[in-house]
């Protein structure tokens, strides 16, 4: 495989590139920026074969000269703002410049060299309010809500993707991820909100009482569970649906994660009183389950990774590199 993966120095990039590595394969990260040195290090050490290219997604002559350079059949296009709101008002034209018109200048890249897969790195976001309003979310609903800037922006590029698999008979994939966290994710600039279990996992670490405005139990997902998953459906020759949600397939709250936390760091104190929180999270409401029976059935993949298992890998990779997320 020559895969090719955009915004492959952020967090899910960078656990993607592991993944595809321990597999021989050769990876381009298109991004402005290199992964940390750190990664780096990391990556040198596997199998596989690393190139970075620096480059602008919105630079669609420059994606299709990296393309035949490296002769890609795979492109997984991670790149994306995750704004807040203040951000959303500062900076809504680049938001959505990135977000939307990126996807179609690698949609394009991908058509015009004749690349094998093109796989869409969507979010549970795309499910707006709905997905405060069901138990459980599947690929076949279509009573969609999204309400902020990067709700809309990943629904409008999810279609947009799934629209020139009809125009230029591209193999796209969209694969829904449920709410992302786990090694590697740091600040940087581009996430305006770090995840919950990063937040109490570094207040763990430093001393600092973590205090909650909710339980907040939804489908989390570890960051090295959608590495797996999409490696294995970028492998798969024919696959029988278009949309895949990635999630562990359960649910469990960060209060239930903070008490995992607290077993590992005894001194570890939090509680839930919304008035004076300070750990933040990126929606008011709990999300439903992620149906995963497409991922098990079509991409013969069985999610491993549930709280307890997320929570033993993620305090190995902070043993050796949390100091990265301060």
């Amino acid at each position: 495989m020559n895969i090719l993966i955009t915004g492959g120095s952020g967090f899910v990039g960078i656990n993607l590139t592991e993944e595809f590595l321990k597999h021989k394969a050769t990876v381009v990260n298109y991004d402005p920026l290199p992964v940390m040195e750190e990664a780096l290090n990391v990556f040198r050490g596997m199998e596989g074969t690393y190139f970075w290219e620096k480059g602008d997604v919105l630079d669609g002559s420059h994606v299709c000269a990296v393309l035949r350079k490296y002769k890609i059949d795979t492109i997984i296009h991670t790149a994306v703002i995750t704004p807040n709101e203040e951000r959303e008002r500062r900076d809504m034209r680049r938001i959505f410049e990135i977000n939307c018109s990126g996807t179609i200048e690698l949609l394009r890249g991908a058509a015009a060299c004749g690349l094998k897969r093109f796989i869409y790195v969507s979010s549970i976001a795309i499910y707006g309010e709905t997905a405060h309003t069901m138990g459980r979310l599947t690929e076949e609903m279509r009573d969609l809500t999204p309400k902020n800037l990067y709700e809309i922006s990943k629904f409008a590029s999810e279609a947009l993707a799934l629209r020139c698999k009809q125009l230029y008979g591209l193999e796209v994939t969209a694969v829904r991820l449920g709410d992302v966290f786990g090694p590697w994710e740091r600040p940087t600039g581009v996430r305006d909100i770090m995840s919950a279990p990063y937040q109490t996992f570094k207040m763990a670490r430093e001393g600092t009482e973590a205090i909650l405005p909710r339980a907040n139990r939804t489908s989390w997902v570890y960051s090295r569970e959608v590495a797996k998953a999409i490696y294995a459906i970028a492998g798969q020759d024919h696959l029988p649906w278009d949309i895949f949600n990635i999630s562990s397939g359960s649910v469990w709250s960060i209060e239930d994660w903070c008490w995992r936390l607290k077993q590992e760091y005894q001194n570890f104190r939090f509680q839930i009183a919304p008035s004076q929180a300070n750990v933040r999270y990126h929606a008011d409401l709990d999300n439903g389950v992620m149906d995963v029976t497409r991922l098990i059935q079509g991409a013969g993949y069985l999610p491993c990774y549930g709280l307890e298992e997320s929570f033993a890998d993620y305090k190995q990779w902070a043993d050796e590199f949390g100091y990265l997320m301060d």
